[in-house]
């Protein structure tokens, strides 16, 4: 009826490792309204991290952030938003 799709979350490093793969073959498989959903699951934790997370893994997760909303905005570009 609905597919095979299952929503994105990530609560932690382990979850956010799972959503970049799936992110990556929503991708693959020109899914990309999914993919936006799940790229703004990611960005929503990478900020989250940033302001609560542990000093030494901060700037890696804002690096990550900003990699990660180029992304979002190429898909965009690519729906056509």
């Amino acid at each position: 009826m609905f597919g095979k799709s299952r929503a994105i979350v990530v609560v932690d490093q382990r979850t956010y490792r799972n959503a970049c793969r799936r992110v990556d073959e929503l991708e693959a498989d020109d899914k990309l309204v999914a993919a936006k959903f799940g790229i703004a699951a990611i960005c929503q934790w990478l900020r989250g991290e940033i302001n609560t997370g542990r000093t030494s893994r901060r700037a890696e997760r804002a690096a990550d952030l900003e990699q990660w909303q180029l992304r979002a905005a190429q898909i965009n570009r690519l729906i056509g938003l």
